[in-house]
């Protein structure tokens, strides 16, 4: 018997996430949480609500979010975000053709020493790695 391993992704507009998250880490994480478990708002006054009537889908994607939230806890909010935002730069087109889950490091915004200092990256060579998205 040979197992296959499924992988969930999830597609999302980073600018979209960044514009109604108000710069908050904690706020584009829970954005983030509730567009990847879709559940519905209890009334008008839960803050799902507000989201559910925004569009935030996108060509941005992210390889498993459950385990990235999941472990939400573990890391600071800076991480994670750091790790959505960087994942939202690279190209679905590439991925599909490739399967290179990877960001060259030419594309990153950010100062490296930042990228070294996150738990969730995984610097190497000249590429950066997603650790939940490793196969």
């Amino acid at each position: 018997m040979t197992f296959r391993r499924i992988f969930v992704i999830i597609y999302y507009n980073w600018k979209a996430l960044l514009k109604y998250s108000g710069g908050s880490n904690n706020t584009l994480l829970d954005i983030f949480e509730y567009l990847n478990n879709k559940r519905l708002p209890k009334n008008k006054f839960d803050p799902a609500y507000r989201w559910s009537q925004i569009n935030f889908t996108g060509t941005s994607f992210l390889i498993n979010p459950n385990q990235l939230l999941g472990c939400r806890k573990d890391y600071k909010s800076s991480e994670c975000v750091d790790y959505i935002g960087l994942a939202s730069i690279r190209n679905y087109a590439n991925y599909y053709l490739t399967k290179d889950r990877s960001l060259e490091i030419e594309l990153c915004p950010l100062p490296i020493e930042r990228v070294k200092a996150n738990r969730l990256l995984c610097l190497e060579k000249d590429r950066i790695h997603f650790i939940y998205e490793k196969e």
